[in-house]
């Protein structure tokens, strides 16, 4: 093997250059850089190319432990890599230059970390095939669904074949070709790279705000972010266990007397941090909905609230029939989700929003659906492929489908939510309140988008199909001059959101009535209570337990039920029309 230190090649190249340079003056390139710095590059450069030659094999392990980032955090086509990609490339070279550093020998260090090669090429495979990552949603998926692992490599059993056989040539070639390879040791060089390491975890522990918890959520790096992510995924298993013992014998009992003969596509498109007075459909002056505003068939209620500013007690309030006053419903029961798979409905989950120790509740009712797809750092638009996959998907024969989408819409880093070709308003550096504005203004209308394409492909569905799109919570925008930004503020702004309804023409031929008790309702103060059952209505379901009266809640039903709108705050509940009376409902045009 050919080593080369560069100390010792400076040193050998200053003493020829001073020995040719005695006695004369330095000339300068045209380029005004000295011709003997110019010499000294060139001849560095060609000193090292034999020993790049001769590690290429080397390098080549190296880049393939570390493609995922390129294959996936780059993000090309989609915008751009974001921010973390500042934390997860130098943290991921350096943590591989660690290890091959302490361990002279390259073949030893590579046999060694051949687990981390199997994660990397279930990574790649993953990013190819399905587009999402190995993170801790992903490795959580795999664990809760292994009994089915055989039924998938009947489906794809050729494909994961070439896959495996395509990486153990390539690792066995690679691991035979650097056999001979031994490297000195270079303690200044490790020292860097250990420091390095020190300063880049310091800053994600500064950004982290402390949270361990956090931190090993945000480290994805390639190929040792398997460990924190597996950690995370052991912390959410044993979470989600413990979680699940309070509902695990719980049935809603759901029936369905007066079943639909046909196809059937419900889909609940869950939005993040959207508040009502900045959408078209609601009278925002700016074009921030241009699509929903031509949609025929579609909805807007004018004036709901979420009960609960924060996320992960908002989503459970949606999805169950827990409410402020009684949130131990929503630990105790299940989910819609489990309601429409009672009802024989396959049942999917798709989010663009990762499962993590502080989702909660979350996490168990994602678990609830069939199917679950987890996208990190995606555009919400990536969750119109797995819709239209399922959409026209008939596993068993069965031709009813409910589909959840977790959108990340507009949470806040709010330029990352979007692509460049969405900046409609410029968002500069977000350094002023209408910069703010714009930004967010600009994720409205990527959620403008989406909406319209779901809507879209719903439309070219056979048979019957609906949409419900309601935002957990909305935001503070520093409206006013108030100094209040972001959520869990627990004010006028943070608490209202949209509540969309879009039907088709067969929804409707099929259920007159609750289309016009729908646009009955339309004005009526609700609060995000109403979803559960509306979403039950929607298909006629009847559920044991359920007092006479509940399903009244539904927008769809005469006469909906004003209840008091309840608001469970960080500390405390309280009514949300006695703390704001001054709150106005949207001016829906049209309304």
């Amino acid at each position: 093997m050919l080593s080369i230190d560069a100390m010792k090649l400076g040193e050998r190249f200053d003493s020829r250059t001073n020995e040719r340079s005695e006695g004369s003056q330095v000339s300068s390139g045209g380029n005004g850089v000295p011709s003997a710095w110019l010499d000294r590059l060139r001849w560095l450069v060609n000193q090292s190319r034999p020993w790049a030659w001769q590690h290429r094999w080397l390098f080549g392990m190296n880049l393939f432990l570390i493609s995922p980032l390129f294959f996936y955090e780059l993000r090309i086509g989609e915008g751009g890599p974001d921010r973390s990609l500042l934390f997860l490339l130098p943290a991921s070279m350096a943590w591989l230059l660690l290890v091959q550093l302490l361990i002279r020998r390259p073949l030893f260090a590579h046999l060694a970390m051949f687990p981390l090669y199997l994660t990397t090429a279930v990574d790649l495979y993953l990013i190819f095939s399905y587009h999402m990552r190995l993170g801790s949603s992903t490795i959580l998926v795999i664990l809760d669904n292994l009994y089915d692992s055989g039924d998938y490599l009947k489906t794809n059993g050729s494909k994961v074949a070439i896959a495996i056989a395509l990486f153990l040539v390539f690792y066995a070639t690679c691991t035979f070709k650097i056999r001979q390879l031994r490297e000195p040791r270079r303690w200044r060089l490790t020292g860097a790279a250990f420091a390095a390491l020190l300063a880049l975890y310091g800053f994600l522990a500064y950004h982290s705000g402390g949270y361990f918890s956090f931190m090993l959520y945000q480290d994805r790096g390639a190929p040792f972010g398997v460990f924190p992510q597996g950690l995370v995924a052991r912390s959410l298993k044993l979470d989600l266990a413990k979680r699940s013992q309070d509902a695990a014998q719980f049935s809603f009992k759901a029936t369905r007397p007066a079943a639909v003969n046909g196809p059937e596509t419900y889909v609940l498109v869950i939005g993040e941090s959207a508040r009502p007075d900045h959408f078209g459909v609601y009278g925002y002056p700016r074009p921030t909905t241009p699509l929903l505003d031509k949609q025929k068939n579609l909805l807007a209620f004018r004036d709901v609230v979420s009960q609960a500013s924060v996320t992960k007690d908002a989503v459970p309030f949606i999805l169950t029939r827990g409410h402020a006053l009684d949130p131990n419903r929503t630990a105790d029961e299940r989910s819609i989700v489990s309601v429409y798979r009672e009802l024989g409905f396959e049942t999917y989950w798709f989010s663009t929003q990762q499962r993590d120790l502080t989702t909660g509740l979350i996490n168990r009712f994602a678990a609830e659906a069939g199917t679950l797809r987890f996208y990190e750092r995606r555009y919400d638009p990536i969750l119109l492929g797995d819709v239209n996959r399922a959409r026209v998907a008939e596993p068993n024969g069965n031709n009813k489908r409910f589909i959840v989408c977790h959108m990340s819409g507009s949470h806040f880093y709010y330029p990352t939510r979007y692509p460049d070709s969405f900046r409609f308003f410029p968002p500069g550096n977000m350094s002023t309140d209408k910069e703010i504005i714009n930004a967010y203004d600009n994720t409205i209308r990527y959620t403008d988008f989406f909406l319209s394409n779901l809507i879209q492909a719903l439309e070219s569905t056979p048979g019957v199909k609906a949409m419900l799109y309601v935002s957990d919570h909305g935001e503070n925008l520093n409206d006013h001059g108030h100094n209040s930004f972001g959520h869990m503020l627990n004010t006028e702004y943070d608490l209202p959101v949209p509540l969309l309804f879009w039907y088709s023409d067969e929804f409707e031929q099929h259920f007159p009535e609750k289309i016009a008790n729908a646009k009955d309702n339309l004005s009526r103060r609700l609060s995000t209570r109403s979803v559960f059952y509306t979403l039950q209505d929607l298909v006629g379901a009847h559920l044991a337990a359920d007092a006479p009266d509940a399903v009244r809640l539904s927008v769809l039903a005469p006469h909906t039920v004003e209840v008091p709108r309840i608001i469970a705050a960080q500390t405390k509940t309280f009514d949300f029309d006695t703390k704001f009376p001054e709150h106005k409902p949207a001016n829906v045009p049209g309304h």
